[in-house]
């Protein structure tokens, strides 16, 4: 039995090691997400989730193939060995799961793993007592990674719409494409099956107070108009078009 548990540490381990060597790897270098529609339906785990603790200042280090945390010696942060990323260990609280898989015994003690304010590329800041929509990756530990290259937000600044969103309409849209683009080839008569986002003021818009939706007529995807959508476009001096 003993040694059972010791085979199964030992392989927790080792996913934990790869996962963080392809973490190293990767660099923050991303284009921005165009829609917190396209974060929904490309993110595997998509929660709404309370700060509890935070345990940045913490360094970890690699260490005969075991992460350990300098002070307490658990596997709470890490630090690789030559000092190229650094990841925060948040302790958060998941109220709803939107999207992926948490455990009912993990959602009031969940590991949230982000990149640190010493990787500027990929710093998330995340304010403790705050509550946010977090779209990331799942770790093999259970938990959750995010960078700067994921979408996050805090709750209570986003619109009406958003909500909505991420309650359902976004999952009933993932067929839909949105893409940025101001080249006149992105509005071919082919692409029935996205919504182009022409600039920011426009898409700004749109990311507020619109979702990407496919007709039940034609089947081709529109931006869903609605009152605060028309509202700022004329705030914004934009005029509205279906794309």
């Amino acid at each position: 039995m003993m040694y059972m548990r010791t085979r199964r540490e030992a392989v927790s381990v080792l996913c934990m090691a790869l996962w963080l060597s392809n973490r190293l790897c990767y660099a923050c270098q991303c284009p921005p997400i165009a829609h917190p529609q396209v974060a929904y339906c490309t993110s595997p785990l998509v929660v709404k989730a309370k700060i509890i603790n935070s345990l940045s200042g913490f360094y970890g280090r690699f260490y005969d193939n075991t992460f350990y945390d300098n002070k307490s010696g658990g596997l709470t942060k890490f630090r690789e060995r030559d000092d190229k990323l650094t990841l925060d260990t948040y302790v958060v609280r998941v109220k709803t799961v939107y999207k992926g898989r948490v455990s009912k015994q993990k959602r009031k003690h969940f590991k949230l793993f982000a990149s640190s304010e010493e990787n500027t590329s990929c710093a998330v800041d995340l304010k403790k007592n705050h509550t946010y929509i977090l779209t990331g990756e799942q770790t093999p530990n259970g938990g959750m990674d995010i960078s700067s290259c994921n979408w996050y937000k805090e709750w209570k600044k986003l619109s009406a719409t958003q909500r909505r969103g991420f309650r359902s309409k976004y999952k009933s849209s993932c067929e839909c494409q949105v893409v940025n683009c101001e080249d006149s080839k992105c509005h071919r008569r082919g692409h029935t099956k996205r919504c182009v986002i022409k600039d920011t003021v426009r898409g700004e818009c749109q990311s507020q107070h619109s979702v990407c939706k496919a007709s039940r007529t034609h089947g081709k995807c529109r931006w869903k108009p609605s009152k605060d959508l028309r509202q700022c476009y004329l705030a914004t001096s934009s005029s509205p078009q279906n794309n």
